[in-house]
């Protein structure tokens, strides 16, 4: 029995043990991305063009996350539906993006472990760095919706005489405590999981200006601040959405 089992099977009963039958869904829903991410792999090796494939599985892992763990309900509905506005924001601003900062593709330091495989492949490396972006947080998006549209849907169930200016400024007051715990956590992962490379550049006596100018750095910081990024967009979207259809929903009930 090896580390990696015992640390899987320590998740599933700590899941169970504290959600109960919800915790089945939980985990199911967690192990059909992980299926949705194999069969985005499988779709681009046979050549499938990229970012529609990432798009579907964007979508499909939205639709997981909120549906199946979640249930259909006005809640998952209004967090599907800002996640789509946040997609189509997302395709038309970040392209712009990647272009003007030249990210795609390998990095001098992975170049050197890559050197005796072939580099012919028939991929293009800027529309996969956008679906490595879109797909590193597809979660986090869903996740993020879903909090604030449950939020702002207990506001309103407290109080559903409540008028939209006044709900939507108590949403946005969750939205202010989320996004900064999101922002902190965002960071702290980005420097946990660049610590040993960075340690490397100080050991190498690498000036700052040539570290935040390396490609293997400055990919994974882009990655940390769009990422947050997308916090600060969705966050916002949802909360104002979420408010706007509570509240006519009730009206014409």
């Amino acid at each position: 029995m090896n580390v990696l089992f015992v640390l899987i099977l320590l998740f599933l009963l700590l899941t169970f043990a504290v959600f109960r039958i919800e915790g089945l869904f939980q985990v199911t829903g967690l192990f059909m991305n992980v299926a949705v991410f194999l069969a985005l792999l499988v779709l681009i090796d046979r050549g499938t063009p990229i970012l529609p494939a990432a798009c579907v599985a964007f979508l499909a892992v939205a639709a997981i996350t909120l549906f199946f763990v979640n249930g259909v309900n006005q809640k998952t509905k209004i967090a599907f539906v800002c996640v789509l506005v946040f997609l189509g924001l997302f395709l038309l601003l970040f392209p712009l993006v990647l272009s003007a900062m030249n990210l795609h593709g390998f990095s001098a330091e992975e170049l050197d472990e890559l050197a005796m495989y072939s580099f012919d492949v028939a991929i293009d490396f800027k529309t996969l760095m956008t679906a490595i972006i879109l797909m590193s947080f597809s979660g986090a998006v869903a996740d993020g919706s879903m909090a604030i549209s449950t939020a702002t849907y207990e506001l309103f169930q407290a109080n559903p005489q409540v008028s939209i200016k006044a709900l939507s400024k108590s949403s946005m007051t969750v939205v202010s405590d989320v996004l900064s715990s999101t922002i902190n956590t965002l960071l702290f992962a980005f420097m946990g999981t660049n610590l040993a490379l960075i340690a490397w550049f100080q050991d190498l006596s690498i000036s700052f200006g040539e570290m935040i100018n390396s490609k293997a750095f400055v990919s994974e910081l882009v990655v940390c601040l769009i990422t947050g990024l997308a916090a600060v967009i969705i966050l916002p979207i949802t909360a104002w959405a979420a408010s706007w259809y509570f509240l006519k929903r009730n009206r014409m009930e």
